[in-house]
């Protein structure tokens, strides 16, 4: 079983990680949640996100916390150790988008977006998976639909005119 501090490494080739046994993957279940839920319980009651001094002491706590535990910190971790939710700090963030906790929850966002492109150069993150969190962050990556225009068909542009009235004739059904 992988100990506390033992890393646990992308295999270069496949890009995967090794296959796990039920019980490490059992382990690392548990401290993820346990890392999740220090911050839930630290902080249950929401907090006044007009208090910018507030939410940047909360967020660099939880940063920390992510470090100390080896996890990559997230914006719904953020929420979490704030005591709200994801969405409650999007609708904050459009309602108030000069406040200086906007401002602030920005560079934060920012932070995170980094963070994830480091962790996939560095293989810590799978690369799809930091697709996915990049684009969730909203900071400009998003999927490019290019459509390329051709030249509409046209079955009768190189045919005379007698041969083109004669085949729009036929393609014509009789009135019987």
């Amino acid at each position: 079983m992988a100990g506390k501090n033992e890393l646990i490494a992308y295999d270069d080739a496949s890009r995967s990680s090794p296959a796990l046994t039920a019980q490490v993957k059992q382990e690392l279940t548990r401290e993820i949640v346990r890392h999740h839920l220090r911050f839930a319980q630290k902080h249950p009651e929401k907090t006044d996100l007009t208090d910018t001094k507030l939410v940047k002491a909360l967020v660099l706590e939880y940063l920390e916390g992510c470090e100390r535990d080896g996890r990559t910190p997230t914006k719904e971790g953020i929420a979490l150790s704030l005591g709200l939710t994801n969405r409650w700090l999007n609708k904050f963030q459009l309602a108030h988008p000069e406040s200086p906790t906007s401002l602030f929850l920005e560079q934060v966002r920012e932070l995170l977006g980094s963070i994830i492109q480091d962790s996939v150069n560095a293989g810590t993150a799978h690369p799809i998976q930091g697709i996915f969190v990049l684009k969730n962050l909203g900071l400009g990556y998003v999927d490019k639909l290019e459509v390329t225009p051709t030249e509409p068909l046209d079955p009768l542009a190189n045919l005379d005119a007698n041969e083109a009235r004669k085949r729009l004739t036929e393609a014509i059904p009789d009135d019987d």
